[in-house]
């Protein structure tokens, strides 16, 4: 494997973090592998003394940058004879795959959040509706009640009709006023979560 393969292998597995850290880990055996030139080294002899571009990648990422460099200063080699340095062996959790599946696991809680929120406000927005045309109807009725002759309970009807309509006008506002405020309540919520993130 060409230095240049093994480094777009390594590169393929740092998606999973930010652009520093990726560029560092790139800079660091760029750098290492024009040393190790230096020394005469062949391109295949240090990218097999580097490992597996994965391997690589999460052992360099475990470690601390100061650790790191001082660790490159340390382990310069010095006759061909030797075999290359790898960087160092201490393996910590990283960042890979399990990342990954972590993040999308955490997003479905986010997705349900959201379509129950929107069913929330579909039923804030439909239930005035249905409430108003409820008591539109039974108004209606009642005079046609009133006309067939039964006044009683065609007035008992209107009654109805009336107090339903009336129930209906007074919610369409409040509940419009409720639906308004948990979605700029999520908001604020997610708004300050993607703060804590980016601050970290």
């Amino acid at each position: 494997m060409t230095y240049n393969e093994w480094r777009d292998e390594l590169n393929s597995n740092l998606l999973c973090v930010s652009d520093a850290e990726r560029r560092r880990v790139l800079d660091y055996y760029a750098e290492a592998y024009a040393d190790r030139r230096e020394a005469g080294f062949s391109e295949r002899e240090i990218t097999d003394g580097f490992g597996a571009p994965y391997d690589a990648a999460q052992r360099i990422l475990n470690e601390k940058v100061e650790e790191t460099e001082q660790i490159h200063e340390q382990k310069q080699p010095e006759k061909k004879s030797e075999p290359a340095p790898k960087p160092p062996e201490k393996v910590k959790s990283g960042r890979g795959w399990g990342f990954a599946i972590a993040c999308i696991i955490l997003c479905i809680p986010i997705f349900a959040l959201v379509v129950t929120m929107a069913a929330i406000t579909f039923a804030f927005c439909i239930t005035p509706v249905a409430i108003i045309g409820g008591g539109a109807v039974a108004m209606g009725s009642s005079v046609v009640l009133m006309i067939g002759g039964d006044v009683t309970y065609g007035l008992y009807n209107l009654g109805g009709g009336l107090i339903t309509l009336g129930v209906g006008i007074i919610l369409f506002p409040l509940l419009y006023k409720l639906a308004s405020l948990m979605w700029r309540l999520f908001r604020k919520l997610f708004n300050a979560f993607g703060n804590k993130e980016s601050a970290v």
